[in-house]
């Protein structure tokens, strides 16, 4: 399952299963590289909050055509 946060800015991505959660990063990562091109100032950042949930944002700690991924803080 793939929501979207923030007009498009983010995406929450839960799947329990592998695959599943590959295509849909894969598919909201290309989102996000889509809206970052068009600013041209952002790259993305990978969440990880759990085994099966993460998001895939724009984000400012991130170079341009960059992407970086990072494990949510236990907690959150």
């Amino acid at each position: 399952m793939i929501s979207t946060i923030g007009a498009g800015e983010a995406y929450f991505v839960e799947a329990n299963d592998p695959r599943l959660i590959e295509e849909e990063l894969n598919t909201a990562e290309n989102a996000v590289i889509q809206q970052t091109m068009e600013e041209g100032r952002y790259g993305i950042l990978v969440t990880r909050h759990g085994y099966s949930r993460y998001t895939v944002a724009a984000s400012v700690k991130v170079p341009y055509g960059q992407t970086l991924e990072e494990n949510a803080p236990p907690g959150c």
